[in-house]
């Protein structure tokens, strides 16, 4: 079994949503900027995952955008690509959308990738966007903590 270690519930982002969310680019694809949210997921001694999302609203309705790299042998990315199928985007402990495992997947490596200006998948969600002014906070979040190689 393999543990991520300060992983799937390390990140969360609140957007105050004083203004309009910008519709995804590209009719289901976005480029990833310096607003992306950046979580690590520490495999221990394989490695670790680099996790790049965001949300836009396309028609009305939450977009999750995003990808991810990788550092270590390629069973990091197996675990990754495991883990990603059982975690979900939560806003304020509702889940908008399960089975992250479509994410795409960036060049980058180290323990700082640079992805800025990379494109990424979206999907739409059936979360209508949040009125303005609403106090909302986004997380990604796992059914497990560890997986078997």
């Amino acid at each position: 079994m393999k543990p991520i270690r300060n992983a799937l519930l390390a990140f969360g982002m609140s957007f105050a949503f004083a203004a309009p969310i910008h519709a995804a680019e590209n009719g289901g694809t976005a480029t990833v900027d310096k607003n992306y949210a950046h979580s690590v997921w520490d495999w221990e001694k394989m490695g670790e995952a680099h996790i790049f999302w965001t949300l836009y609203g396309t028609d009305g309705y939450l977009t999750v955008c995003g990808g991810y790299t990788t550092k270590g042998p390629s069973a990091t990315r197996k675990f990754t690509r495991i883990a990603l199928r059982d975690t979900a985007v939560f806003m304020n402990d509702t889940s908008i959308i399960t089975n992250l495992n479509w994410l795409t997947t960036l060049k980058g490596s180290g323990s700082n990738p640079d992805v800025i200006g990379q494109q990424v998948k979206c999907k739409v969600t059936t979360t209508p966007i949040p009125a303005k002014g609403d106090d909302v906070q986004f997380e990604l979040r796992s059914r497990k903590d560890s997986y078997r190689g």
